[in-house]
């Protein structure tokens, strides 16, 4: 019976070990850094990105109020301008029913009462106000009354009154002032002046404009 000796101490015997390679290592590392460069990038961007849609949005937004607003104003305008143009079909119907009651040759020469009307709002004065106002079926003769809380306002008044087309060129000619007020109002200070003016001939027949 042979015997035979086996050197276990030999290279080829002993455990081999499983390792990685530094070339490889290199190649994970490098890999994995690019990775990490990658995604940190990537959420950078997102971050910047998030901003910018809000901003997108909230500008959506104030555009699409705006554009509502741009809209009900011209539905208003629409409004005010149809009612606007229905006033004025009424006065020019009332103009006419007017000028077939007046006459041809009243209706020529006497300006329509919106014209005074409006001219009364026009010179509108913070220290007196109209009570009444009549005008003469030709126009040429007109009265106006009023209060007012100085006296010295009233020429003041007729004075800015004039500037107005329609009452161009007239003379106030006849002016009535009283005072108006209890005795005791007139030693506090509290009192009005009531005041009458007449334009054109004395004596001309009036008619109230209404």
């Amino acid at each position: 019976m042979s015997r035979q000796q086996i050197n276990l101490y030999r290279g080829a015997f002993r455990p081999q070990r499983q390792g990685v390679g530094l070339d490889r290592a290199l190649w994970i590392w490098a890999a994995t850094a690019v990775l990490l460069l990658g995604l940190g990038s990537w959420l950078a961007w997102t971050q910047r990105g998030l901003p910018t849609s809000q901003d997108d949005a909230l500008r959506s937004t104030q555009a699409a109020q705006i554009q509502a607003l741009k809209s009900e104003l011209e539905q208003r305008r629409r409004g005010v301008d149809a009612e606007l143009s229905r006033v004025r079909a009424i006065e020019q119907a009332i103009a006419k029913v007017q000028a077939s009651l007046r006459g041809p040759a009243e209706s020529a020469s006497a300006p329509a009462y919106s014209a005074y009307f409006e001219a009364l709002a026009n010179q509108a004065h913070g220290a007196l106000w109209i009570t009444g106002f009549s005008v003469s079926p030709d126009g040429q003769s007109l009265e106006l009354r009023g209060r007012a809380l100085d006296a010295a306002a009233v020429p003041d008044y007729l004075a800015r009154l004039n500037a107005e087309p329609v009452f161009r060129g007239r003379q106030f000619a006849q002016l009535n002032v009283t005072t108006v007020g209890s005795d005791g109002a007139v030693e506090a200070g509290a009192v009005l002046t009531e005041f009458v003016v007449r334009s054109g001939p004395p004596g001309t027949e009036t008619k109230e404009a209404r």
